[in-house]
């Protein structure tokens, strides 16, 4: 779809989430639905254009593909995260938040795990110390899950793991550097963009919040199912698309970057927030975990069947234990 096209869709979409916003607190239930139906074009094309944008700048600034997949294509793929994450703490709903996160994280790290076996063949061993980087604040949280009490200072030990991983990785240059976008978007579709991840963002909060209510679902448990796989398809897509135009480097670097940056700094927000009934919810920390030292267990290895086999029987039986 071309740019001028896919935005002429992107409008409507927008002005029809707009109005369903407004109008929220006065709709029937099983618009709660469609409300999630129409997030996810929002989020996808909003994230597509900043992704662009963020590939030229790379470009411009002459960074080499790793570091522009560590430093600005993953954070570009996790605005959405961020701007639920700041919708949430207004509304109070920092449950959803948390599960949003992570829910995005283990499916975003799951799709990486099956796919990497042929989309990166020479391995990911370089990534060894992003995998170091996720295990640890998975931990973290799992443990909080133990110890609930002083999220705070689980938030600023995430906030601590962040700000290492982003001076730490600053070594780890690479070789190849990013092409720039043949037609980067303009001043007015990247506003467009970031309205649309905002609305996204909004409606899905609102939505997640009237299902579990609905239903009678823990917010985190509800926002693990429904906001974490919308919240995963724009950084899923986005890797696929740089498979497709980039170096290896720079998806992995996606993957592992967008995932660390959720794991700590965008995860201590609602933690220091202090407003998550994290205590007792043991299993989805827990599912975090076991993806993220999958992850680091691929640093030491690379066969294909083994690594699908592995990841595959390791997904179900946790699906089905935990």
């Amino acid at each position: 779809m071309h740019g001028g096209s896919r935005h002429l869709t992107q409008l409507p979409i927008f002005a029809i989430s707009l109005i369903l916003l407004l109008y929220y607190s006065s709709l029937p239930f099983y618009l709660s639905f469609v409300s999630v139906a129409l997030s996810v074009p929002l989020l996808y094309l909003g994230t597509e254009a900043l992704h662009s944008a963020s590939m030229e700048l790379s470009h411009r600034l002459g960074l080499s593909a790793r570091n522009s997949g560590q430093y600005l294509l993953s954070v570009a793929s996790v605005v959405d995260e961020i701007a639920l994450v700041a919708v949430a703490v207004v509304y109070r709903q920092d449950s959803i938040a948390l599960g949003a996160i992570l829910g995005s994280s283990v499916v975003t790290l799951a799709a990486f795990l099956l796919i990497m076996p042929w989309a990166v063949p020479e391995g990911i061993r370089q990534f060894r110390r992003d995998g170091i980087f996720l295990v640890v604040p998975a931990a973290l949280l799992l443990l909080a899950t133990f110890l609930p009490q002083g999220q705070e200072i689980y938030g600023t030990g995430m906030l601590a793991v962040a700000a290492a991983y982003v001076v730490l990785s600053r070594s780890g240059t690479g070789d190849e550097t990013v092409e720039g976008e043949v037609a980067p978007p303009g001043g007015l579709v990247s506003a467009l963009s970031c309205a649309s991840v905002v609305v996204g963002a909004w409606l899905l909060v609102r939505s997640t919040e009237s299902i579990s209510m609905h239903y009678s679902l823990n917010p985190l448990v509800a926002s693990f199912i429904v906001a974490g796989i919308v919240e995963s398809l724009p950084e899923i897509v986005m890797l696929a698309i740089s498979l497709v135009r980039d170096p290896s480097e720079t998806s992995t670097g996606i993957v592992s970057g967008s995932s660390i940056y959720k794991a700590t700094a965008i995860l201590a927000v609602p933690l220091l927030a202090g407003q998550v009934l994290i205590g007792g919810y043991h299993r989805i920390p827990a599912l975090f975990l076991i993806t993220a030292l999958l992850f680091l267990a691929y640093t030491f290895f690379r066969q294909r069947k083994i690594s699908v086999a592995v990841t595959l029987t390791v997904l179900v039986v946790s699906a089905f234990l935990l």
